[in-house]
């Protein structure tokens, strides 16, 4: 196992683990982002509807 062996491991790691958690709060962020809209858009509705 050379340095620069290791050095390509580690990094193939970190990049995965990097590539997991965006993905993760990736599809965290989307459903929030959704959820608001989806709320956004019930009041505008509402709003729409009683006015």
């Amino acid at each position: 196992m050379t340095l620069s062996g290791a050095v390509r491991i580690i990094g193939l790691y970190f990049i995965d683990f990097w590539r997991v958690c965006l993905s993760k709060l990736g599809s965290v962020f989307l459903s929030v982002i959704f959820d608001a809209l989806n709320s956004a858009a019930m009041i505008f509705m509402c709003i729409y509807i009683y006015y």
